[in-house]
């Protein structure tokens, strides 16, 4: 770069001194050109002196033009955390923050915590959320979430957490009792708060939802969802179906798919693959999901049926 920099310098340097000694030949319809020239060359000594000191320390130039770019500065590091909108990274994919760069004061992990606790239909284990408190952290750094005031008002503000939580209903078919989770609201939540709730910025965030890896699923779901309630299809296409829902386990469209299919399958073999894979996809203790399942039973004899319910149930704790 900087080469490329000296190369015109020294062009400039050569057409300067052209127009100026040219004075003894220039003829007088000329003068204006060769009085800008003069003008021009009271430039060269300073972008000479510039150049020397970039050429000098362009290293450390570059390297600080680097940090800028990557979003590091101020000792505190944002690389690879979620960007809105439109931006970088979904939540999902965003990287857990360096903690020893971030400075000890800006809003600890304890409070934090506790903010989340105000939040009565917040998704997630405790065990989970602890895991999620660095990455929402760095989330709500980077969205502008600075102080235990501002994260106070957020996590109180029922705009901003209706239009959250109508948005993952919509986009994600989140389950209405616990529709966010700790990074939605570090990060699309944090956004909403800190740049307004207006019509063009929701819809920033509901394109940044689309784009996440989770609405991806929710299609693969659909897809496979919409083979397995088809009574017209045939049973090796609804086993394959409801294998599919299988890998999106604690997804609530999964949920509420299979159950739907142990409703209306009447095939051995199929009902035998909705309970397994009911298993897979519910939580431990999800009465849902129980419930579902012994029904499936008293409606069968099949003790293939039999098997696969008993399994299930085993997973989900109740034997």
């Amino acid at each position: 770069m900087y080469k490329r920099i000296g190369l015109y310098l020294f062009l400039i340097v050569i057409v300067l001194a052209c127009g100026l000694t040219s004075n003894i030949l220039r003829p007088p319809p000329f003068d204006h050109v060769v009085q800008l020239l003069e003008i021009l060359s009271l430039l060269i000594w300073p972008a000479i002196i510039l150049y020397l000191v970039g050429w000098r320390y362009h290293e450390p130039i570059e390297e600080l033009i680097r940090r800028i770019q990557k979003g590091e500065g101020f000792g505190v590091k944002f690389e690879a955390v979620e960007r809105h909108p439109n931006w970088a990274k979904p939540p999902e994919d965003a990287a857990i923050p360096d903690e020893a760069s971030v400075p000890v004061e800006l809003l600890p992990l304890k409070d934090i915590e506790e903010a989340f606790n105000r939040i009565p239909d917040l998704g997630e284990t405790p065990e989970r959320r602890t895991e999620l408190l660095p990455r929402a952290r760095g989330l709500f750094l980077f969205n502008g979430v600075f102080t235990k005031q501002q994260l106070d008002k957020l996590v109180t503000s029922n705009a901003v957490l209706n239009i959250l939580r109508t948005l993952y209903i919509e986009e994600l078919d989140r389950d209405p009792a616990v529709p966010i989770d700790p990074i939605a609201v570090a990060s699309h939540g944090a956004f909403l708060f800190t740049r307004g709730t207006t019509p063009e910025v929701i819809e920033n965030v509901r394109q940044a939802i689309r784009g996440a890896p989770e609405y991806q699923d929710i299609k693969r779901i659909e897809q496979a969802g919409r083979i397995l309630l088809d009574l017209q299809a045939s049973d090796e296409q609804q086993i394959k179906a409801a294998q599919e829902i299988g890998k999106y386990p604690r997804k609530y469209k999964s949920l509420k798919l299979l159950i739907r299919a142990s409703e209306i399958h009447e095939y051995g073999k199929v009902q035998a693959e909705v309970a397994e894979q009911l298993g897979n996809v519910a939580t431990p203790g999800d009465e849902r999901a129980i419930n579902a399942l012994r029904a499936l039973r008293a409606r069968t004899k099949d003790p293939l049926v039999h098997s696969s319910v008993d399994s299930a149930l085993r997973k989900l704790g109740a034997e």
